[in-house]
């Protein structure tokens, strides 16, 4: 299907500073309310023609309203996680579980540093696992939240092995 839709945001001088105040603020005022406006689009999409659908997302999109906002059975989404999330497996979080799981697949792949370009090849291990997350763990605070129930989902890791010396930061 390719891009569904689009969405610019222009932050006014007094939004700054208040990250923790908007911490508090319903689902519904916040800036990130986009990512969940988008997915629930893709999604009456997805249940109106009856096709598969993927909601791609990077970390800004990981939010308990999402996770918990899935219907459809051809909804699906794959979204980067900004969070560690706590799992209901006697409060291991998310990462722990994960490095727990044997690699699946290794494989190489080319890839050029963002800021100097240089190519190298890179050595990727991929994990993953069925893991049910605790979406009102930690939330003693935003009372908007604790509703929330329990949600499995298929975890995934891809992890550089090997790094050079020289890289800072490998892939995770």
């Amino acid at each position: 299907l390719g891009l569904m839709n689009q969405h610019f945001v222009i932050r006014q001088q007094d939004y700054f500073g208040k990250a923790d105040e908007r911490r508090r603020w319903p689902i519904e005022q916040k800036e990130s309310y986009r990512w969940l406006r988008h997915f629930k689009q893709m999604q009456a999409l997805s249940e109106q023609h009856q096709r598969t659908m993927i909601f791609v997302a990077d970390r800004e999109a990981d939010m308990m309203e999402i996770y918990n906002a899935r219907r459809c059975p051809f909804a699906h989404f794959v979204i980067r996680s900004q969070f560690n999330r706590c799992t209901t497996q006697d409060k291991t979080k998310l990462y722990d579980v994960l490095e727990q799981q044997p690699y699946e697949y290794v494989f190489q792949i080319n890839i050029s540093h963002p800021k100097t370009r240089k190519k190298r090849l890179a050595k990727l291990s991929v994990r993953y696992t069925s893991v049910e997350i605790a979406l009102n763990q930690g939330t003693q605070k935003l009372r908007h939240k604790r509703h929330l129930k329990p949600l499995t989902i298929f975890a995934l890791q891809v992890r550089e092995l090997d790094a050079p010396s020289d890289i800072e930061t490998p892939i995770n």
